[in-house]
């Protein structure tokens, strides 16, 4: 049986990251640039308005009593083609570009119209620039906009396209293929029969790759047989990870690692140190990463969010394993065996300007209700046989932090 931290030290590096591709940049959210990103023009390409006024020469306008000849206006979207002289101004709106000759915007609150608007007396002192976002002032053509390794969100998107950026180079999701063993499961959505249940699991599964912007794919259920089993194997060829579920006892696993083996899967372990789901195993066939998973909801959904997720994080180009991790004191004292990793479902909560984080529920194959309450698992060492009330531990957080329980 080997170690949690052996187990994904081997796991990370029987992984491998996906090949990028290039797709629209609307199409990017979520997803990590895989190439460091240069600005192909300057922002803004010219020199605009940022209020709705005037656009003057600033050494015009250092006498409050100036009076100013307006030569037209300029609406934005459009691009002026005359240049204003000494003692003239032209209208322009806010995101306009200012005509050439200007360098200042007098805003409408310190201008008074003269002569019908044939003239505009100027109220205010005027600096250069005051006003006016110059020509590459916010980046330069070539300048770098975002580095590779950076997650896409709403702000990077708005970057990229205020660039006149179109498509980026991104990791893609991984291909996740679920399949479920068992004589006794039925898709979700059949009928069952009498002693046969739904393949809950396999669903739970399929969920959580959704959220974690992956491309899973359901393979169904299949007998606990050699012959349906290695055909369903190997259909899952095309995927970059198999997660297989319902390997409840001895004989059914005895019967898939055969199915396994003969398709020449190499195992790389088969059981690992953590509660709870000691009985996790992980191989490989070519380029496909397998994984069997416990035999319970609880269990399954707990190896998924601590060793698969950083599996398929890497794939995907992030750096950090897992979404969200961080250090909280704990409430009560807690021990365990010293035999295994434990990860304890928690309640992670804040109390006077402090994170906190209590135990809640217990290990049990049936604790799924208790589970479905937490909203993070608190990561508790092999070799940490009691850790005392007040110590602060690592905490994987399982929903967002603005989700805590106050």
């Amino acid at each position: 049986m080997i170690d949690f931290e052996d187990g994904m030290k081997l796991a990370l590096t029987e992984s491998y990251r996906l090949q990028p591709i290039d797709v629209p940049v609307t199409d990017g959210i979520g997803r990590i640039l895989a190439e460091t990103v240069f600005s192909p023009v300057n922002l803004p390409p010219f020199s605009k308005a940022l209020v709705d006024g005037y656009a003057v020469f600033s050494e015009d306008a250092k006498d409050k009593k100036a009076i100013h000849e307006v030569i037209g206006s300029i609406p934005a979207g459009s691009f002026p083609t005359t240049k204003i002289e000494r003692g003239q101004a032209m209208e322009v709106q806010a995101e306009a570009p200012i005509p050439k000759g200007s360098d200042a915007v007098v805003p409408h609150d310190y201008v008074r119209v003269l002569m019908d608007g044939a003239r505009v007396g100027i109220l205010k002192k005027m600096r250069k620039l005051e006003n006016v976002v110059a020509a590459g002032e916010k980046l330069k053509k070539d300048e770098k906009i975002l580095d590779a390794g950076t997650c896409l969100n709403g702000t990077e998107i708005c970057l990229l396209t205020m660039a006149g950026i179109a498509d980026v180079k991104i990791f893609p999701p991984p291909r996740v293929g679920v399949l479920s063993i068992g004589n006794e499961l039925v898709e979700v959505g059949k009928r069952i029969k009498r002693g046969q249940v739904w393949d809950a699991n396999g669903l739970a599964l399929l969920t959580s790759l959704f959220e974690l912007g992956t491309q899973p794919e359901y393979l169904g259920t299949v007998p606990q047989n050699f012959e349906s089993l290695t055909k369903a194997i190997t259909k899952a060829k095309p995927c970059n990870i198999l997660i297989i579920t319902g390997v409840v006892d001895k004989s059914r696993k005895e019967i898939l690692v055969k199915a396994l083996r003969e398709l020449g899967v190499k195992f790389y372990f088969n059981g690992i140190a953590v509660q709870p789901y000691k009985s996790l195993a992980f191989a490989k066939s070519g380029q496909t990463l397998i994984f069997m998973m416990p035999e319970d909801g609880f269990s399954i959904l707990t190896a998924f969010e601590t060793m698969i997720t950083p599996v398929l994080r890497h794939m995907m180009g992030f750096d950090e394993k897992y979404r969200s991790t961080l250090d909280a004191i704990l409430e009560s004292r807690l021990r365990k065996n010293k035999e295994y990793h434990l990860f304890q479902p928690a309640i992670v909560y804040t109390a006077h300007h402090k994170i906190y984080v209590k135990r809640f529920g217990h290990l049990g194959k049936s604790d799924l209700f208790s589970f479905s309450k937490c909203n993070a698992l608190m990561s508790i060492p092999k070799t940490s046989g009691l850790v005392k009330k007040g110590k602060p531990v690592k905490v994987i957080m399982l929903k967002p932090f603005c989700e805590l329980v106050n």
